[in-house]
């Protein structure tokens, strides 16, 4: 038994997440009756099957839970419980379907159609390879009815040009688009005949499932990213055997300074040069410091050291003639070499998200929680999660349940600065921050601090959205999501990430008053993290504080860590959050107690108005409040909890519309933001075209950004 199928996904791309299917009852679903055998005549399957039908009296069959045949057992349907078969024996007897569309073909209008076949090797027992043929596939027409059983000689408008292998068992898809060239009211799918080579039939028997017609026009733009800075960098000018900048010059600069700072893993190196007069020693002098002055310029505006590095060339490489003053004018310049590359011609408007591709690649460069930054939530855990508590005692059976956010508006109001983990390898916890920053805004809190910021800066200040600058966890789209809400309620973001000095002026303070005599390294900088706080509190006291730190920062009693560190500093109560420990993992390492709770949402666990709270490390109480997350759950392979109780729609985007190869990363960025250095709402990468991997998106334009190893499209979409 094999089989084969051709399926339609669709985009609509004019307002709506989903294009309208033209054809009704697609899978089958509807059915009059369920035959329990293969059919006798292409009436009887009119007569069954709600608006389908067959243009000739050869017997397509409906195949539902109760059909048996001894000829084959029925496969798994591609969608839904019921499928259409076909049986295909050459020019003299050939099955189809007719379905009427629910509105005709309009003349001019494009349109994109897929259908999954499958091949049952158990009717023929043929065990030579199958392969499709381009007659194999849909044909648009009008109303008719032929009375014999005979191949339809047809013009076929959809087919797959490309041969591909038909594997038993195996669902494969036929698609393509066509421009309508009249109005039809009429879908054909079958074997049609080749007007040059009438044995060129695919003999056999085909399951037929999940058809589809919609309208569609490609309007994604191919694109490439542009990796070097923007045009004019030859308007860098000096006077006649100087080297200081002319105050012209800083407009062209100030370009190299945005590009820089938006692509901050390229490194430049700086080239001076001069015109033909005077000694070479003199010359090779002027243009060092011609290059010495730009890289000046550059670091004064922000640019790492590190990234940047100059050099003088004399007058050995000039671009123009040293006869004639215009000549010398355009030889007395600098240059920029990126990756290699003179910067020349490119606009700084032309250049394309290059930065983002260091944060978003294909699953098979990535390891850890990077899988996370595309979509591939599930691929952390490579285990079998066993939930099957251990021993009979329940130690939450005396608790009741509390949905966290609501336990916690009271305690927003009564604290004055609130410490909050996250991991990595858990984004829902990012979910559960966000939602719960307009509760604490609304309690007085204006100050978040986020421990992941490692380079904030103009990151923030510059742009009124999140960068995937900012820091070394921060590109991951919930973490996006996250800042994006902080920064729309007001919260004033700062990082509180210690400099190395910082570090050792930590490590000497702690040894001087004689708390630690072995200090760990770890322990140090979280002392300076803790005093980097209490320095913004005293600048900033206008306002309560929220801190977003890293799993292992929360535990009050432990000794070494930021909170207790910030505790023994300012002499101020902190309220903790712990949010990490109570989380699903592989069977070895997820909490004992986490495999009795029962949850739906994010919640505490009370006993007598007192939280459950485990003990770690035989601490009594690290935490104040500990949240239990409910274990994930995969719709069409995306969290339950990324849908973000249905503030996010599922977008559905079919790769073989644009004509992308696999394995293909797909990016939503919001139209308003400048998708350089924006973190993406969505990233999801597409292994192949049959795992249904939609979009989730909150509603809004977006440009999503299509990207397989070889081509980038941009195609701009409404979310409504």
């Amino acid at each position: 038994m094999r089989y084969l199928s051709i399926i339609l996904l669709f985009l609509g791309l004019q307002g709506l997440s989903y294009g309208q299917n033209l054809v009704p009852n697609p899978s089958f679903e509807e059915v009059n009756h369920k035959p329990m055998s293969m059919l006798d005549s292409g009436h009887e399957f009119a007569r069954d099957c709600k608006s389908w039908s067959t243009p000739n009296l050869a017997s397509t069959d409906l195949i539902t839970s109760r059909f048996k045949t001894n000829k084959f057992d029925p496969i798994i349907p591609y969608h839904g419980e019921n499928m259409a078969g076909i049986v295909i024996h050459g020019d003299f007897w050939s099955e189809y379907l007719k379905v009427k569309l629910q509105e005709p073909t309009q003349a001019g209008t494009e349109y994109y159609v897929e259908f999954w076949i499958a091949y049952c090797n158990d009717y023929h027992k043929d065990d030579k390879k199958k392969y499709t043929n381009p007659y194999l596939g849909a044909h648009f027409g009008n109303d008719f009815f032929i009375k014999d059983e005979k191949q339809l000689k047809l013009e076929n408008h959809i087919g797959l040009n490309q041969k591909i292998e038909l594997k038993d068992k195996v669902w494969t898809k036929v698609h393509g688009s066509f421009i309508a060239q009249d109005k039809f009211e009429y879908l054909y799918i079958g074997q049609f005949a080749n007007p040059s080579n009438p044995s060129d039939f695919l003999l056999g028997y085909y399951f037929i499932d999940e058809v589809k017609v919609v309208k569609f026009s490609d309007k994604s733009t191919v694109f490439s990213p542009k990796q070097f800075a923007p045009d004019g960098l030859n308007n860098i000018y000096f006077e006649t055997d100087k080297y200081e900048l002319l105050t012209h010059s800083f407009s062209t600069l100030d370009k190299v300074v945005v590009y820089l700072k938006k692509n901050q893993s390229l490194k430049v190196s700086i080239e001076g040069h001069t015109d033909s007069r005077g000694e070479n020693y003199h010359n090779n002098e002027l243009s060092q410091n011609r290059a010495k002055a730009v890289y000046d310029y550059l670091v004064q505006k922000g640019i790492p050291k590190n990234r940047l590095a100059w050099a003088g060339k004399g007058s050995r490489n000039p671009i123009a003639s040293n006869d004639n003053e215009a000549g010398r004018q355009e030889n007395r310049r600098v240059e920029f070499i990126a990756s290699g590359t003179k910067i020349v011609k490119q606009s700084l408007s032309e250049v394309d998200i290059a930065e983002a591709d260091h944060s978003y690649n294909f699953s098979s460069k990535l390891s850890g929680y990077k899988y996370n930054f595309i979509g591939k939530y599930n691929k952390l855990w490579n285990c079998a999660n066993d939930q099957t508590p251990k021993g009979k005692y329940n130690p939450l059976k005396e608790y009741q349940v509390k949905e966290a956010k609501e336990y916690l508006k009271p305690k927003a109001k009564e604290h004055e600065i609130t410490f909050l983990n996250d991991s990595p390898l858990y984004p829902q916890t990012r979910i559960f921050a966000r939602s719960i920053l307009k509760d604490y805004w609304d309690a007085g809190y204006r100050f978040l601090g986020v421990e992941a910021f490692t380079n904030l800066g103009e990151n923030y200040t510059q742009y009124n959205f999140p960068s995937i600058n900012a820091g070394q966890l921060t590109d991951e789209p919930l973490f996006g999501e996250l800042v994006r809400e902080a920064i729309k309620l007001g919260y004033t973001l700062f990082s509180f990430q210690p400099s190395a000095q910082e570090i050792l002026k930590a490590n000497n303070i702690i040894r001087k008053t004689g708390k630690e005599t072995k200090l760990k390294k770890v322990e140090a900088a979280n002392w300076a993290k803790a005093m980097n706080i209490n320095r913004k509190m005293i600048k900033s006291d206008e306002g309560k504080y929220l801190i977003y730190c890293n799993k292992n920062q929360v535990s009050k009693k432990t000794p070494g860590t930021l909170t207790y560190w910030f505790e023994q500093i300012t002499k101020k109560k902190v309220y903790v959050i712990d949010q990490v420990t109570m989380n699903e993992h592989c069977p070895k390492t997820e909490h004992p107690v986490y495999k009795y709770a029962k949850t739906s949402k994010p919640s505490v666990y009370l006993k007598y108005k007192t939280p459950f709270i485990a003990k770690e490390d035989e601490i009594e109480n690290p935490f104040d409040i500990q949240v239990f997350h409910p274990r994930t759950q995969y719709i069409q392979n995306r969290p339950d909890w990324l849908r973000m109780k249905g503030a996010r729609i599922p977008f559905v985007l079919n790769p073989d519309q644009y004509e992308m190869e696999f394995p293909l990363l797909v990016a939503a960025y919001l139209q308003n933001e400048d998708r350089q250095i924006a973190v993406p709402i969505d990233v999801v990468e597409f292994e192949d075209n049959k795992t249904a991997m939609p979009l989730l998106l909150p509603k809004g334009k977006y440009s999503l950004i299509l990207r397989d190893q070889k081509t980038r499209k941009k195609v701009d979409i409404s979310v409504d």
